[in-house]
């Protein structure tokens, strides 16, 4: 049975992150979705003349010259270009993004309710549920005698499907010293705040910050901007992502979708330098920071943030 409990456990873990994917996917499609549609206004709309004429619209496919071989003169050439070319990358995104769902897609499919499959290893719970079960326990916990569930998990309690009932007394003497391990921690603090002292243990001690990238832009409008982000706030913190486990921004590219997909904000501290500061690889205290609470989410421009970050390197 503990078996059982084990594949029934490895199951259920790998069936929830490819749902995670799945929805992190979604909002990523969702968001390509807005900005192409964003981007097919602005070359579907007429155009408007000098003189308040109403002119022929850019178009997706329509030539950018005039019938004599010259740029056209009633549009913007160079916006043109940049609105298609965006448009041509986001097709091609989307093709491959939707491939990536109905893969993902067909994985959780496998996951059924009566023949649940992982890695080869096929649950039946029908079958679980007609073996022979172990005697009840008497769970020291709550004080009540329990039950094993089909999946190795208790039963008759508050809280035992995240419990093993062949480690009952394990689990309860880790969840008993967790819980006097915070509320000594809490008291601590508590006895600090009512003799004055705050977080003096805190100030005693130096927080260093060193900015791994920095924001390049910033869109009108944007989640970033609405978070309150800025053009040349130096990033040190971004979600969990800072100077050490960055990975060259790839920890902000797999944050930022999951954020959005379940609906998360995420805490960015950043250095805001004045136009004469020069940031140096000196050490910077967290009261230097300021903090900023960004939402991702689709809108109308581009990604899910509406600005572009870039690596930052210290000058020396």
């Amino acid at each position: 049975m503990q078996t059982l409990h084990d594949n029934t456990t490895s199951t259920v873990t790998a069936k929830k992150t490819i749902q995670n994917k799945i929805k992190a996917l979604d909002v990523q499609r969702k968001s390509l979705e807005l900005e192409s549609g964003a981007i097919t206004d602005e070359l579907l709309a007429p155009t408007y003349g000098d003189d308040g004429d109403v002119g022929a619209p850019i178009g997706i496919h329509t030539p950018l010259v005039d019938s004599e071989g010259y740029p056209r003169g009633d549009i913007d050439v160079y916006r043109a270009r940049h609105l298609r070319h965006r448009l041509s990358v986001i097709q091609v995104d989307y093709r491959e993004l939707m491939k990536e769902m109905e893969r993902e897609l067909s994985r959780l499919s496998a996951f059924s309710v009566g023949n649940r499959s992982c890695g080869g290893v096929v649950l039946d719970e029908s079958k679980a549920r007609m073996e022979k079960k172990p005697k009840p326990k008497f769970d020291k916990k709550t004080g009540k005698w329990v039950v094993m569930n089909w999946d190795g998990s208790v039963a008759g309690v508050p809280g035992g499907e995240r419990r093993l009932f062949h480690n009952l007394e394990g689990a309860s003497d880790d969840t008993a010293s967790a819980d006097e391990e915070q509320m000594k921690g809490m008291t601590e603090r508590m006895s600090l705040t009512e003799r004055g002292e705050g977080f003096k243990k805190e100030e005693e001690e130096e927080v260093v910050l060193y900015p791994f990238a920095s924001v390049e832009s910033v869109a009108s409008g944007s989640p970033a901007e609405v978070g309150g982000l800025r053009v040349g706030d130096l990033i040190v913190r971004f979600g969990s992502a800072n100077m050490s486990n960055n990975r060259n921004l790839k920890s902000i590219a797999e944050l930022v979708p999951q954020a959005a997909a379940d609906n998360q904000g995420i805490d960015v501290i950043v250095i805001r330098p004045n136009e004469k500061q020069i940031i140096t690889p000196c050490e910077l205290r967290l009261e230097k920071g300021v903090t900023c609470k960004i939402y991702p989410c689709p809108w109308n421009g581009r990604g899910l943030l509406g600005c572009h970050i870039i690596p930052y390197h210290h000058h020396s």
